[in-house]
C-alpha cells in the first residue's frame, strides 16, 4: 500500500470489508440502494459491521420507510474504496448512480 493509500483508505475489520463488498455486490437487485437485511447483512454481527461502515464515511441509512425497510446508500468515499479495493464492472455500473 503506498503512504497516500494508508492516509485515505479507512481500515476496515474483515467482517465489514466482507459486509460492503456484499453489498456492493447485492445493489444491482435494489437499483443502486440495497435493502438493510434484505439479502446481506442480516446476521447479528452485521449490525455492528454496519456501523462501523456508516461511522468510517463509506455507507449512509436513510430513515426506516413506510414498511420498516432500511435502505443502504454508498457514499462517495464508500464507492471509491469498493471500486480500489473490489473492483467489479457489474457491480460498479449500480454505484454511480
Amino acid at each position: 500500500m503506498k503512504s497516500k493509500d494508508i492516509l485515505t483508505s479507512p481500515d476496515l475489520t474483515d467482517g465489514s470489508k466482507k459486509l460492503l463488498f456484499d453489498y456492493a455486490d447485492d445493489a444491482g437487485n435494489w437499483g443502486g440502494r440495497p435493502l438493510v437485511g434484505g439479502n446481506v447483512g442480516d446476521a447479528p454481527a452485521d449490525k455492528g459491521h454496519l456501523t462501523d461502515l456508516k461511522r468510517k464515511g463509506l455507507v449512509e441509512t436513510d430513515c426506516p420507510d413506510d414498511d420498516g425497510n432500511l435502505w443502504l446508500e454508498f457514499t462517495s468515499k464508500g464507492v471509491e474504496y469498493i471500486q480500489k479495493h473490489h473492483p467489479n464492472p457489474e457491480t460498479s455500473k449500480y454505484l454511480n448512480y
